[in-house]
């Protein structure tokens, strides 16, 4: 198909660098959440669902190979349209503008929730590590006020990297995957190498009341456990927001399909056995105990090692997990940037979002990323961390069931039949079956967490999807009558693919 009339969707000054290789990508999927997801996360994750009791370690393998289906997708997706804004170029150039932004827009609201979660994390991990070093501060640091302004400080920090440019990025992501090794490394060589009884005495004479097993919650609830699965998607993240680099990739749609299929591959082996590692020398229901004390410090892992390893380790691996939760921002940002950027090379956003600095870094975009994850800081730090998580997983639920419809919509649609990368994408019935079970898993897992325990309705996942929609909804329609004031075909925009 001709690419007729591009050149007035996006300037040559749009465009994006071309500089990254298959190690970033495979860096910057894996090490996109690794730090509060996993050291917060998987432990403290039993204040919201303790019913899953010693099953969660199976929960976090059992999410991973839940993601095959998916990374099957997502790789034929990138090898024949690797672009910026992944996913909503994919279900824009299928099902249409509307439904591509709307979709997308979930997600994308899901990663400045994250956004928001991951610099509160930043803060609560600085704030232990200060206090284990008796240095003044560290009780505030742990305090909203806190929590507020240290979150601020790393997000707009965060902000200037990506803005000095994409290689400078890539190098960053890279240095931090050697990072996430090491601590995956003496989690597991220290959960593995002390016993449950070392650690659950240390404990009991830390809080100075007896940690014991008295926990009757009778057998692990199925609901629960989908429902931390869907939680752990936020751990598997990176693999979600990977394709986003696509505009800036060399050689895209060699190294794109790879990165993401390697980075499934290492993020499944490591969370796994880190996970494990953890549950081995912390038992579940001594973590249920501490959290309901109030020392869940204690049952994070930053926690865990302190009590099972020398002191001097604990404060290592505090300070590498600090470094871990405030990185962690880094890939989020790339990712909601790229799809602002990519909202304004098709006019959904206004061209000001589409403008590079110097460095071709979408500087506008990232800024507008920044201030919004401000807000989910807000939130994260005066109603609770499993909000912004619990947003982002189902977000990334819903985009995942319109990429699989995208793709049966390429494969049965007569309008595609003559498209050769539409073809392209959906030839093979291996993708049909992976289409088809991504929908059927994507269903089970959403409807266990739409709705929170005791969390107030302002605050359900549910309401903030749906306040999503509508606003995205009003975004599109207003979008729509600029278009048709300016002229521009939202169709011819549906039909090409956007300038890499």
């Amino acid at each position: 198909m001709e690419d007729k009339g591009q050149v007035q969707f996006q300037t040559e000054g749009h465009k994006l660098a071309k500089v990254l290789g298959l190690s970033v990508i495979i860096a910057s999927a894996v090490s996109q959440v690794y730090g509060a997801s996993i050291n917060y996360i998987s432990v403290t994750s039993l204040s919201v669902y303790p019913k899953v009791e010693y099953l969660v370690p199976l929960a976090m393998f059992f999410t991973g190979i839940l993601l095959l289906p998916k990374v099957y997708l997502f790789m034929r997706f990138s090898r024949h349209m690797p672009r910026a804004g992944s996913t909503y170029v994919w279900t824009s150039r299928s099902l249409g503008v509307g439904w591509g932004f709307i979709v997308n827009f979930i997600w994308w609201l899901g990663i400045t929730a994250s956004m928001g979660f991951l610099a509160f994390a930043f803060g609560t991990f600085l704030g232990q590590m200060l206090q284990q070093l008796h240095v003044a501060g560290g009780a505030f640091l742990l305090s909203p006020a806190g929590h507020i302004i240290i979150g601020t400080l790393a997000i707009w920090a965060v902000y200037l990297l990506h803005y000095s440019g994409v290689k400078n990025y890539g190098i960053f992501v890279k240095v931090m995957f050697i990072v996430v090794l090491l601590a995956a490394v003496i989690t597991i060589i220290f959960g593995f190498g002390n016993s449950p009884a070392h650690y659950v005495q240390a404990v009991s004479q830390m809080v100075g009341k007896p940690i014991v097993n008295r926990q009757n919650l009778g057998s692990p609830s199925l609901s629960s456990f989908l429902a931390l699965c869907t939680i752990f998607l936020f751990s598997y993240g990176g693999i979600s927001a990977a394709p986003s680099l696509g505009g800036e990739t060399k050689d895209a749609e060699r190294n794109m399909p790879r990165g993401i299929f390697f980075a499934w591959v290492v993020s499944i082996i490591a969370y796994t056995l880190v996970t494990w590692a953890v549950f081995h020398v912390a038992p579940w229901w001594a973590s249920v105990r501490l959290i309901a004390l109030k020392h869940s410090d204690l049952a994070t892992v930053p926690g865990i090692i302190s009590v099972v390893a020398p002191r001097w380790i604990g404060v290592l691996f505090t300070l590498i997990v600090v470094i871990l939760a405030g990185k962690s921002l880094a890939p989020e940002m790339m990712s909601s940037s790229r799809f602002i950027f990519a909202w304004a090379q098709d006019h959904v956003f206004p061209q000001v979002f589409a403008k590079t600095s110097r460095s071709k870094s979408p500087y506008v975009a990232l800024a507008l990323s920044a201030v919004l994850s401000n807000l989910f800081l807000l939130e994260s730090a005066l109603k609770g961390w499993a909000i912004g998580v619990v947003v982002r997983s189902t977000s990334i639920l819903v985009v995942l069931i319109f990429t699989a419809i995208s793709l049966l919509n390429f494969r049965y649609n007569k309008k595609f039949k003559e498209v050769g990368w539409a073809k392209e994408i959906a030839a093979g019935t291996g993708i049909v079956v992976a289409a088809v079970l991504s929908i059927v898993i994507s269903l089970v897992l959403l409807q266990s967490v739409l709705i929170l325990p005791k969390t107030a309705w302002p605050f359900q996942p549910l309401f903030q999807i749906i306040i999503g929609v509508v606003v995205a909804l009003a975004i599109h329609v207003y979008a729509r009558m600029r278009m048709d004031k300016s002229g521009i075909d939202i169709k011819q925009i549906e039909t090409n693919l956007p300038l890499d």
